[in-house]
């Protein structure tokens, strides 16, 4: 008996301390960061961390009676909101959409019903869910790790890897398969606390600019850089616009590093820091976006077909052409080229009927 008592305290107390940093990290997102979508996700995710931490340690039903099924829905979606946050870190300018505040909030009404007329098809959707979006988590997370220039935010992929891949596999396979035992929930009570104390930890040690701040596309030049990184800008400069190596298919900042004969962690340092760029994919595409508007102004190459167009300029094929072009100018490909085609059109008549008055 007193081993058994020993153990639940030692559940409690751990997963109070899960509680109590995770509240802290909500907290503090809000109050520094709440401006931006992903900080703003972050502290909704860190709260419902932090109430699922509490509510699913063993007695707590017994303490908070009807009050506790809320709060367990309220964080049954908890998976959703890591997926919404991964993106929102490592997917630049992404922001929630209303359909994903509905999809919330039916798992909030799955959770619901589940809390207080326990199922077992309720408890299989919420399991499943839960499964599934920590791969779609995991997914965003891995996903451009290589493209992302930010240093810490790459070393945070790798903390959110881990900590998502553990959680995952110690608290929601055990559930999928009804698994329960006392040991069990001492090791998912103390999972939950180092991850908490590590996201604590993180938190007050990575600059929040690194990870949440969401600047414009640079347009920095050699003398705005300091001055022994100002030649390396002019290297750069001269590759992508006189060497024109966007356009190379495929081309990876390891490809560009090499040509710089750069390390590669000091070219993303450079990339990043002096150019403002936080995705080497986007650093590229603003070199060819800039080729492809000039090749869609210029009379001489209308008959020049789009997607002629698009591969000349770097890019693969012509849908991400198509999405990244109107994401810059507002416009389609097409549309700009009408756009401007009539305006040389107009310039054209302009200086023929000049000429012609003149003589």
């Amino acid at each position: 008996m007193p081993q058994d008592l020993i153990m639940a305290g030692a559940v409690l107390l751990l997963r109070g301390g899960a509680f109590a940093a995770l509240a802290l990290v909500g907290g503090a997102l809000l109050r520094d960061r709440r401006r931006t979508p992903a900080a703003r996700l972050g502290a909704a995710f860190a709260f419902g961390a932090a109430l699922y931490a509490l509510c699913a340690a063993p007695g707590v039903h017994a303490v908070l009676g009807p009050v506790a099924a809320p709060l367990l829905a309220l964080s049954a979606g908890n998976n959703i909101l890591l997926w919404l946050f991964a993106r929102g870190l490592f997917e630049d300018g992404f922001r929630p959409r209303r359909r994903h505040l509905v999809l919330w909030g039916a798992v909030f009404a799955v959770g619901l019903v589940h809390g207080f007329l326990p199922a077992g098809v309720t408890g299989l959707i919420l399991l499943g869910q839960n499964l599934g979006f920590a791969v779609l988590a995991l997914g965003w997370t891995i996903r451009g790790w290589g493209d992302d220039l930010v240093q810490r935010r790459r070393l945070l992929r790798v903390f959110v890897v881990l900590a998502a891949g553990l959680h995952t596999a110690i608290v929601v396979v055990p559930a999928f398969f009804g698994l329960v035992s006392d040991g069990l929930q001492l090791g998912q009570s103390a999972l939950l606390f180092v991850i908490a104390g590590a996201i604590a930890f993180a938190a007050m040690r990575v600059a929040g600019d690194d990870l949440f701040a969401l600047p414009s596309p640079a347009t920095a030049t050699p003398a705005m850089v300091p001055d022994p990184d100002r030649a390396l800008v002019g290297r750069l400069e001269r590759l992508m616009t006189v060497e024109r190596l966007h356009r190379r298919e495929s081309l990876s900042i390891a490809d560009l590093a090499r040509a710089m004969d750069l390390p590669e962690y000091r070219l993303r340092r450079l990339i990043n820091r002096e150019l403002g760029h936080r995705n080497f994919s986007a650093f590229l595409n603003g070199y060819r976006l800039a080729e492809a508007r000039a090749a869609l102004a210029d009379p001489a190459q209308e008959a020049v077909p789009i997607l002629t167009v698009a591969l000349d300029a770097g890019f693969n094929s012509l849908g991400p052409f198509n999405r990244a072009f109107k994401a810059a100018t507002g416009q389609t490909p097409s549309a700009y080229r009408r756009a401007h085609m009539g305006t040389a059109a107009d310039h054209s008549s302009l200086s023929a009927g000049r000429i012609s008055k003149s003589a």
